[in-house]
């Protein structure tokens, strides 16, 4: 009872933090630089340092498999894991493949592998390795609090629509939870993150980075 009451102060305590990373360096600093700061905190403490010392174990541990995805039984989750891949390109990539500039497109690979592979250890990674054969801690409580962490990079700045935005990440956790579920990893879970982080220019990352650099 102690670790999952442990589990779930962990991601409020994330979400009240990184709020107020988010908004403080952004208002000292200027909104672009503290949307970067905001995400450094979030993976260097967060998805990286709390992990590694709850746990004591070493960072492969979390993306080392335990069970294969590509069988035959997990035929839908694996629809599901490619949709999330195609999606973005058809959304994002190929839309505006000719628009972005060449400096956009090589940034937004460096940071969408860190944010895919840093934010999937812990939603995930650290989750399943926890709560292995758990659906409710292992899937649908990390992927409830992955929706609302998106909350905190909005006092940097907002998205459009933050409900919307919000909405639109549930289907994602539930997605990557149920990969990391049947493999007991974060391996495919990080992986297809951070190519649909590419293909996605990496959101407001890369263009942080490359306001700034102008």
């Amino acid at each position: 009872m102690k670790r999952k009451v442990l589990f779930i102060l962990l991601p409020i305590l994330l979400i009240l933090t990184t709020s107020a990373v988010f908004y403080s360096m952004s208002v000292i600093i200027g909104k672009y630089e503290g949307y970067l700061i905001g995400f450094l905190f979030y993976w260097i403490f967060w998805c990286l340092t709390i992990p590694l010392f709850i746990t004591k174990k070493p960072i492969s541990t979390f993306f080392k498999d335990e069970n294969p995805l590509f069988i035959k039984k997990n035929w839908w989750i694996i629809i599901l894991f490619l949709s999330t891949i195609i999606a973005p390109v058809f959304m994002y990539f190929l839309p505006n493949l000719f628009s972005k500039p060449v400096l956009l497109l090589l940034l937004s690979i460096p940071f969408a592998i860190i944010h895919g592979f840093s934010e999937e250890l812990f939603w995930r990674g650290f989750y399943i390795k926890e709560f292995p054969d758990n659906v409710v801690w292992g899937i649908i409580i990390p992927t409830i609090f992955f929706s609302v962490w998106h909350i905190s990079p909005q006092f940097s700045i907002k998205d459009d629509n933050v409900i919307l935005f919000l909405i639109s990440t549930v289907p994602l956790g539930l997605t990557y939870g149920m990969v990391a579920f049947v493999t007991k990893s974060a391996k495919w879970s990080a992986i297809g993150h951070s190519i649909s982080g590419i293909f996605a220019y990496s959101g407001l990352l890369s263009t942080s980075l490359y306001n700034i650099l102008q």
